[in-house]
Protein backbone atom coordinates (compact mmCIF):
# COMPACT_ATOMS: atom_id res chain seq x y z
CA UNK A 1 0.00 0.00 0.00
CA UNK A 2 2.80 2.43 1.12
CA UNK A 3 4.51 1.92 -2.76
CA UNK A 4 1.38 2.60 -4.60
CA UNK A 5 0.55 5.82 -2.33
CA UNK A 6 3.69 7.09 -2.85
CA UNK A 7 3.36 6.38 -6.66
CA UNK A 8 0.11 8.44 -6.53
CA UNK A 9 1.57 11.24 -4.60
CA UNK A 10 4.45 11.47 -7.48
CA UNK A 11 1.53 11.28 -10.32
CA UNK A 12 -0.10 14.28 -9.22
CA UNK A 13 3.22 15.90 -8.65
CA UNK A 14 4.29 15.48 -11.80
CA UNK A 15 0.53 16.34 -13.68
CA UNK A 16 1.16 19.98 -11.31
CA UNK A 17 4.09 20.80 -12.56
CA UNK A 18 2.05 20.77 -15.76
CA UNK A 19 -1.24 22.90 -14.92
CA UNK A 20 1.20 25.10 -12.63
CA UNK A 21 3.27 25.99 -15.26
CA UNK A 22 0.86 26.20 -18.40
CA UNK A 23 -1.37 29.50 -17.98
CA UNK A 24 -5.03 28.43 -18.75
CA UNK A 25 -4.82 24.84 -17.61
CA UNK A 26 -6.60 24.98 -14.58
CA UNK A 27 -6.44 22.06 -11.81
CA UNK A 28 -10.22 21.58 -11.88
CA UNK A 29 -10.21 20.27 -15.26
CA UNK A 30 -6.94 18.38 -14.53
CA UNK A 31 -9.25 16.37 -11.48
CA UNK A 32 -12.15 16.05 -13.84
CA UNK A 33 -9.83 13.82 -15.85
CA UNK A 34 -8.72 11.80 -12.98
CA UNK A 35 -11.79 11.10 -12.01
CA UNK A 36 -13.20 10.24 -15.34
CA UNK A 37 -10.30 7.91 -15.64
CA UNK A 38 -10.64 6.11 -11.83
CA UNK A 39 -14.64 6.04 -12.48
CA UNK A 40 -13.58 4.18 -16.19
CA UNK A 41 -11.09 1.93 -15.20
CA UNK A 42 -10.98 -0.67 -12.23
CA UNK A 43 -6.89 -0.32 -11.90
CA UNK A 44 -6.95 2.85 -9.98
CA UNK A 45 -8.20 2.48 -6.90
CA UNK A 46 -10.47 5.92 -5.75
CA UNK A 47 -7.80 6.47 -2.19
CA UNK A 48 -4.94 6.60 -4.93
CA UNK A 49 -7.06 8.51 -7.17
CA UNK A 50 -8.16 11.57 -4.08
CA UNK A 51 -4.05 11.45 -3.05
CA UNK A 52 -2.99 11.70 -7.15
CA UNK A 53 -5.96 14.86 -7.06
CA UNK A 54 -4.53 16.49 -3.94
CA UNK A 55 -0.82 16.28 -4.66
CA UNK A 56 -1.91 17.59 -7.98
CA UNK A 57 -3.45 20.77 -6.71
CA UNK A 58 -0.60 21.59 -3.58
CA UNK A 59 2.19 20.76 -6.46
CA UNK A 60 -0.18 23.36 -8.66
CA UNK A 61 -0.20 26.39 -6.02
CA UNK A 62 3.58 26.02 -5.88
CA UNK A 63 4.41 25.76 -9.70
CA UNK A 64 1.42 28.37 -10.63
CA UNK A 65 4.08 30.98 -9.13
CA UNK A 66 6.60 30.39 -11.84
CA UNK A 67 3.96 32.40 -14.72
CA UNK A 68 2.20 34.52 -11.80
CA UNK A 69 5.47 36.45 -11.41
CA UNK A 70 6.84 36.59 -14.74
CA UNK A 71 3.70 36.51 -17.11
CA UNK A 72 1.55 39.69 -17.62
CA UNK A 73 3.56 41.94 -16.39
CA UNK A 74 2.28 45.44 -17.18
CA UNK A 75 4.18 48.41 -18.58
CA UNK A 76 6.62 49.74 -16.80
CA UNK A 77 5.41 53.02 -16.42
CA UNK A 78 2.15 52.03 -14.80
CA UNK A 79 4.03 50.78 -11.50
CA UNK A 80 1.41 52.42 -9.37
CA UNK A 81 -1.00 50.13 -10.67
CA UNK A 82 0.90 47.25 -10.88
CA UNK A 83 0.59 44.04 -8.33
CA UNK A 84 3.55 44.12 -5.65
CA UNK A 85 5.39 40.83 -7.67
CA UNK A 86 4.88 42.87 -10.97
CA UNK A 87 6.64 45.78 -9.81
CA UNK A 88 9.90 43.62 -8.07
CA UNK A 89 9.83 42.05 -11.67
CA UNK A 90 9.99 45.63 -13.41
CA UNK A 91 12.92 46.41 -11.07
CA UNK A 92 14.99 43.14 -12.06
CA UNK A 93 13.69 41.43 -8.69
CA UNK A 94 11.63 38.35 -10.32
CA UNK A 95 13.81 35.76 -8.20
CA UNK A 96 12.99 37.63 -4.83
CA UNK A 97 9.34 37.68 -5.94
CA UNK A 98 9.33 34.24 -6.67
CA UNK A 99 11.35 33.72 -3.30
CA UNK A 100 8.94 35.07 -1.33
CA UNK A 101 5.89 33.72 -2.64
CA UNK A 102 7.19 30.24 -2.49
CA UNK A 103 8.43 30.57 1.29
CA UNK A 104 4.54 31.79 1.90
CA UNK A 105 3.57 28.55 0.52
CA UNK A 106 6.09 26.37 2.31
CA UNK A 107 5.56 28.03 5.58
CA UNK A 108 1.77 28.05 5.92
CA UNK A 109 1.31 25.12 4.68
CA UNK A 110 3.57 23.92 7.75
CA UNK A 111 1.64 26.18 10.15
CA UNK A 112 -1.89 24.55 8.75
CA UNK A 113 -0.61 21.38 9.34
CA UNK A 114 0.57 21.36 12.48
CA UNK A 115 -2.86 22.83 13.69
CA UNK A 116 -4.72 20.71 12.02
CA UNK A 117 -7.17 19.51 14.71
CA UNK A 118 -7.98 22.95 16.37
CA UNK A 119 -8.92 23.98 12.34
CA UNK A 120 -11.29 20.95 12.79
CA UNK A 121 -12.62 21.71 16.00
CA UNK A 122 -13.12 25.37 14.89
CA UNK A 123 -15.09 24.46 11.51
CA UNK A 124 -17.44 22.24 13.03
CA UNK A 125 -18.30 25.16 15.51
CA UNK A 126 -18.39 28.02 12.80
CA UNK A 127 -20.17 25.95 10.31
CA UNK A 128 -23.24 25.46 12.60
CA UNK A 129 -23.21 29.53 13.39
CA UNK A 130 -22.80 30.97 10.00
CA UNK A 131 -24.66 28.17 7.46
CA UNK A 132 -27.66 30.31 7.14
CA UNK A 133 -25.90 33.62 6.99
CA UNK A 134 -23.22 33.05 4.13
CA UNK A 135 -25.20 34.84 1.48
CA UNK A 136 -25.66 37.86 3.51
CA UNK A 137 -21.93 37.84 4.72
CA UNK A 138 -20.30 37.68 1.52
CA UNK A 139 -21.88 40.47 0.54
CA UNK A 140 -21.16 42.49 3.56
CA UNK A 141 -17.20 41.43 2.63
CA UNK A 142 -18.40 42.35 -1.08
CA UNK A 143 -19.21 45.94 -0.20
CA UNK A 144 -16.05 46.32 2.14
CA UNK A 145 -13.81 45.71 -1.34
CA UNK A 146 -15.78 48.11 -3.11
CA UNK A 147 -15.69 50.73 -0.25
CA UNK A 148 -12.01 50.59 -0.10
CA UNK A 149 -11.79 51.43 -4.18
CA UNK A 150 -11.27 55.17 -5.28
CA UNK A 151 -13.54 54.27 -8.17
CA UNK A 152 -16.47 52.88 -6.20
CA UNK A 153 -19.19 54.02 -9.67
CA UNK A 154 -16.26 51.45 -11.92
CA UNK A 155 -15.92 48.99 -9.23
CA UNK A 156 -19.56 48.10 -8.63
CA UNK A 157 -20.12 47.96 -12.43
CA UNK A 158 -17.27 45.42 -13.28
CA UNK A 159 -18.99 43.52 -10.17
CA UNK A 160 -21.89 43.18 -11.76
CA UNK A 161 -21.23 42.72 -15.07
CA UNK A 162 -18.61 40.19 -14.19
CA UNK A 163 -21.71 38.54 -11.87
CA UNK A 164 -24.00 38.62 -14.51
CA UNK A 165 -21.83 36.55 -16.85
CA UNK A 166 -20.61 34.25 -14.24
CA UNK A 167 -24.59 33.93 -13.28
CA UNK A 168 -25.65 33.22 -17.28
CA UNK A 169 -22.18 30.78 -17.96
CA UNK A 170 -23.18 28.45 -14.84
CA UNK A 171 -27.04 27.93 -15.36
CA UNK A 172 -26.33 26.89 -19.08
CA UNK A 173 -26.45 23.05 -19.89
CA UNK A 174 -24.13 24.34 -23.25
CA UNK A 175 -20.60 24.21 -21.07
CA UNK A 176 -18.81 21.07 -19.98
CA UNK A 177 -16.34 23.13 -18.35
CA UNK A 178 -17.58 26.57 -17.01
CA UNK A 179 -14.73 27.70 -16.09
CA UNK A 180 -11.95 27.78 -18.49
CA UNK A 181 -13.33 29.99 -20.92
CA UNK A 182 -14.30 32.38 -18.20
CA UNK A 183 -11.40 32.70 -16.17
CA UNK A 184 -9.41 32.73 -18.91
CA UNK A 185 -10.77 35.78 -20.29
CA UNK A 186 -11.09 37.51 -17.30
CA UNK A 187 -7.65 37.12 -15.44
CA UNK A 188 -5.89 35.31 -18.60
CA UNK A 189 -6.04 36.54 -22.38
CA UNK A 190 -7.08 40.22 -21.20
CA UNK A 191 -3.70 40.87 -19.06
CA UNK A 192 -1.85 39.18 -21.91
CA UNK A 193 -3.05 41.52 -24.70
CA UNK A 194 -2.30 44.55 -22.10
CA UNK A 195 0.85 43.43 -22.32
CA UNK A 196 1.21 42.56 -26.60
CA UNK A 197 -0.15 46.00 -26.69
CA UNK A 198 1.71 48.44 -24.18
CA UNK A 199 4.99 46.33 -25.73
CA UNK A 200 6.35 45.26 -22.42
CA UNK A 201 9.49 44.26 -21.85
CA UNK A 202 11.11 42.11 -18.72
CA UNK A 203 13.35 43.97 -17.30
CA UNK A 204 17.25 42.06 -16.87
CA UNK A 205 16.73 39.92 -13.61
CA UNK A 206 18.95 39.92 -10.51
CA UNK A 207 19.63 37.08 -8.80
CA UNK A 208 19.32 38.77 -4.95
CA UNK A 209 17.86 36.27 -1.95
CA UNK A 210 15.09 37.91 -0.04
CA UNK A 211 16.08 40.49 2.26
CA UNK A 212 12.73 40.40 4.08
CA UNK A 213 12.78 41.36 8.05
CA UNK A 214 11.14 37.83 9.58
CA UNK A 215 9.05 40.07 11.55
CA UNK A 216 7.31 40.78 8.46
CA UNK A 217 7.66 36.98 7.08
CA UNK A 218 5.96 35.84 10.58
CA UNK A 219 3.56 38.28 10.55
CA UNK A 220 2.18 37.91 6.67
CA UNK A 221 2.65 33.65 7.68
CA UNK A 222 0.42 34.06 10.11
CA UNK A 223 -2.05 36.34 8.39
CA UNK A 224 -1.98 33.77 5.57
CA UNK A 225 -2.82 31.32 7.73
CA UNK A 226 -5.76 33.17 9.51
CA UNK A 227 -7.47 34.89 6.60
CA UNK A 228 -6.72 31.67 4.37
CA UNK A 229 -8.81 29.50 7.29
CA UNK A 230 -11.93 32.11 7.19
CA UNK A 231 -11.98 32.02 3.35
CA UNK A 232 -12.12 28.18 3.23
CA UNK A 233 -15.54 28.04 4.25
CA UNK A 234 -16.89 31.16 2.81
CA UNK A 235 -17.22 30.11 -1.32
CA UNK A 236 -16.70 32.26 -4.18
CA UNK A 237 -14.28 34.61 -2.15
CA UNK A 238 -11.16 34.59 -3.97
CA UNK A 239 -7.34 34.66 -2.98
CA UNK A 240 -7.08 37.84 -4.18
CA UNK A 241 -10.12 39.26 -2.32
CA UNK A 242 -8.90 37.67 1.12
CA UNK A 243 -5.66 39.05 0.35
CA UNK A 244 -6.92 42.68 0.70
CA UNK A 245 -8.65 41.78 3.28
CA UNK A 246 -6.06 40.10 5.43
CA UNK A 247 -3.45 42.86 4.25
CA UNK A 248 -6.49 45.48 5.43
CA UNK A 249 -6.43 43.69 8.85
CA UNK A 250 -2.64 43.13 9.00
CA UNK A 251 -1.35 46.46 8.49
CA UNK A 252 2.37 47.38 7.61
CA UNK A 253 2.82 44.29 5.64
CA UNK A 254 4.43 46.42 2.96
CA UNK A 255 5.41 44.74 -0.68
CA UNK A 256 7.12 41.87 0.24
CA UNK A 257 4.96 40.79 3.19
CA UNK A 258 1.99 41.14 0.94
CA UNK A 259 3.45 38.86 -1.55
CA UNK A 260 3.90 36.34 0.88
CA UNK A 261 0.52 36.40 2.06
CA UNK A 262 -0.42 36.21 -1.54
CA UNK A 263 1.71 33.23 -2.10
CA UNK A 264 0.04 31.31 1.48
CA UNK A 265 -3.20 31.99 0.77
CA UNK A 266 -3.71 29.60 -1.97
CA UNK A 267 -2.23 26.52 -0.45
CA UNK A 268 -3.77 27.09 2.82
CA UNK A 269 -7.06 27.27 0.89
CA UNK A 270 -6.51 23.83 -0.50
CA UNK A 271 -4.41 22.30 3.02
CA UNK A 272 -7.61 23.64 4.62
CA UNK A 273 -10.28 22.13 2.51
CA UNK A 274 -8.98 19.03 3.52
CA UNK A 275 -9.87 19.98 7.24
CA UNK A 276 -13.49 21.34 6.24
CA UNK A 277 -14.31 18.03 4.56
CA UNK A 278 -13.45 15.89 7.23
CA UNK A 279 -15.03 18.03 9.95
CA UNK A 280 -18.17 19.35 7.70
CA UNK A 281 -18.60 17.08 4.43
CA UNK A 282 -18.54 20.32 2.77
CA UNK A 283 -15.69 20.73 -0.31
CA UNK A 284 -15.00 24.11 -1.29
CA UNK A 285 -13.24 23.73 -4.29
CA UNK A 286 -12.61 21.89 -7.39
CA UNK A 287 -9.94 19.36 -6.43
CA UNK A 288 -11.83 18.42 -3.18
CA UNK A 289 -15.68 18.49 -4.59
CA UNK A 290 -13.20 16.00 -7.48
CA UNK A 291 -11.95 13.89 -4.09
CA UNK A 292 -15.33 14.01 -2.45
CA UNK A 293 -16.62 12.32 -5.72
CA UNK A 294 -14.71 9.24 -5.28
CA UNK A 295 -14.25 8.57 -1.95
CA UNK A 296 -16.72 7.76 0.57
CA UNK A 297 -16.40 9.85 3.65
CA UNK A 298 -12.85 10.69 4.72
CA UNK A 299 -11.76 8.47 8.53
CA UNK A 300 -8.89 9.89 10.70
CA UNK A 301 -6.59 7.35 9.00
CA UNK A 302 -7.22 8.52 5.31
CA UNK A 303 -6.62 12.12 6.85
CA UNK A 304 -3.52 11.42 7.86
CA UNK A 305 -2.73 10.39 4.30
CA UNK A 306 -3.90 13.07 2.63
CA UNK A 307 -1.60 15.51 5.10
CA UNK A 308 1.58 13.67 4.35
CA UNK A 309 0.42 13.91 0.84
CA UNK A 310 0.20 17.35 0.73
CA UNK A 311 4.30 17.56 2.81
CA UNK A 312 5.57 15.46 0.27
CA UNK A 313 3.77 17.58 -2.24
CA UNK A 314 5.06 20.66 -0.49
CA UNK A 315 8.58 19.61 0.06
CA UNK A 316 9.23 18.41 -3.50
CA UNK A 317 7.42 21.81 -5.05
CA UNK A 318 8.98 23.88 -3.21
CA UNK A 319 13.08 22.86 -4.46
CA UNK A 320 11.91 22.08 -8.07
CA UNK A 321 9.55 26.14 -8.00
CA UNK A 322 13.45 27.47 -6.75
CA UNK A 323 15.41 25.82 -9.87
CA UNK A 324 12.76 27.02 -12.53
CA UNK A 325 12.90 30.36 -10.87
CA UNK A 326 16.40 31.02 -10.72
CA UNK A 327 16.83 29.35 -14.88
CA UNK A 328 13.88 31.60 -15.45
CA UNK A 329 15.05 34.45 -13.85
CA UNK A 330 18.48 34.55 -16.21
CA UNK A 331 16.98 33.87 -18.96
CA UNK A 332 13.30 35.49 -19.38
CA UNK A 333 14.92 39.08 -20.16
CA UNK A 334 16.35 37.36 -23.33
CA UNK A 335 12.95 35.90 -24.48
CA UNK A 336 10.89 37.12 -26.84
CA UNK A 337 7.81 38.48 -24.08
CA UNK A 338 5.60 39.30 -27.40
CA UNK A 339 5.58 36.09 -28.70
CA UNK A 340 5.40 34.12 -25.89
CA UNK A 341 2.19 35.52 -25.05
CA UNK A 342 1.00 35.39 -28.36
CA UNK A 343 1.67 31.82 -27.99
CA UNK A 344 0.13 31.61 -24.44
CA UNK A 345 -3.23 33.47 -25.99
CA UNK A 346 -3.44 30.95 -28.78
CA UNK A 347 -2.98 27.64 -26.39
CA UNK A 348 -5.47 28.93 -24.34
CA UNK A 349 -8.09 29.42 -27.02
CA UNK A 350 -7.51 26.17 -28.89
CA UNK A 351 -8.12 24.48 -25.26
CA UNK A 352 -11.53 26.24 -24.77
CA UNK A 353 -12.53 25.79 -28.25
CA UNK A 354 -11.59 22.03 -27.57
CA UNK A 355 -12.97 21.87 -24.72
CA UNK A 356 -15.83 24.10 -24.56
CA UNK A 357 -17.36 24.22 -27.74
CA UNK A 358 -18.65 27.24 -29.44
CA UNK A 359 -20.40 28.44 -26.85
CA UNK A 360 -17.21 28.47 -24.54
CA UNK A 361 -15.39 30.58 -27.36
CA UNK A 362 -18.33 33.41 -26.60
CA UNK A 363 -17.72 33.35 -23.54
CA UNK A 364 -14.01 33.50 -23.46
CA UNK A 365 -14.49 36.96 -25.54
CA UNK A 366 -17.06 38.38 -23.76
CA UNK A 367 -14.98 37.99 -20.60
CA UNK A 368 -11.35 38.83 -22.07
CA UNK A 369 -13.27 42.13 -23.42
CA UNK A 370 -14.60 42.58 -19.80
CA UNK A 371 -11.28 42.36 -18.58
CA UNK A 372 -9.98 44.86 -20.82
CA UNK A 373 -12.94 47.04 -19.75
CA UNK A 374 -11.66 46.62 -16.13
CA UNK A 375 -7.83 47.54 -17.16
CA UNK A 376 -8.82 50.68 -18.65
CA UNK A 377 -11.25 51.60 -15.91
CA UNK A 378 -8.07 51.39 -13.76
CA UNK A 379 -10.50 48.77 -10.93
CA UNK A 380 -8.46 46.12 -9.38
CA UNK A 381 -9.03 42.95 -10.93
CA UNK A 382 -10.47 41.22 -7.48
CA UNK A 383 -13.63 42.88 -8.41
CA UNK A 384 -14.15 40.45 -11.63
CA UNK A 385 -14.21 37.30 -9.10
CA UNK A 386 -18.44 39.05 -9.06
CA UNK A 387 -18.38 36.12 -11.51
CA UNK A 388 -18.55 33.72 -8.73
CA UNK A 389 -19.83 35.54 -6.06
CA UNK A 390 -22.93 36.52 -7.37
CA UNK A 391 -23.92 33.70 -8.43
CA UNK A 392 -22.84 31.72 -5.05
CA UNK A 393 -24.87 35.17 -3.32
CA UNK A 394 -28.24 34.44 -4.96
CA UNK A 395 -27.67 30.43 -4.22
CA UNK A 396 -27.34 30.85 -0.37
CA UNK A 397 -30.15 33.53 -0.48
CA UNK A 398 -32.72 31.81 -2.27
Amino acid sequence: MFLELLTSVLAGFLIGIITGLTPGLHINLASVMIVSIASKTNTIKPEYAAVAILSMAITHTFLDTIPSVFLGVPDPEKVAVMLPTHRMVSEGKGYEAATLTIFGSFASLIVCMAAMPAFIALFRIIQDLVKNYIGLILIALTAVLIIYEKKKINAIAIFLLSGALGYIELNTPLLNEPLLPMLSGLFGISGLIVGVMTDSKITKQKITESCASWTIKIKATICAVIVGAAGSFLPGIGPSQIAILGSRAFRNLGDKGYIILVGGLNTVNMALSIAMLYAADKARNGAIVAISQIINGIDMQFLLILCATCLIAAGLSTVLTMIFAKKLSGAISKLNYKTISIGIMIFIIFLVALLSGWFGMIVLFTATALGLACNELDTAKNHMMGCLLIPVIIFFLK
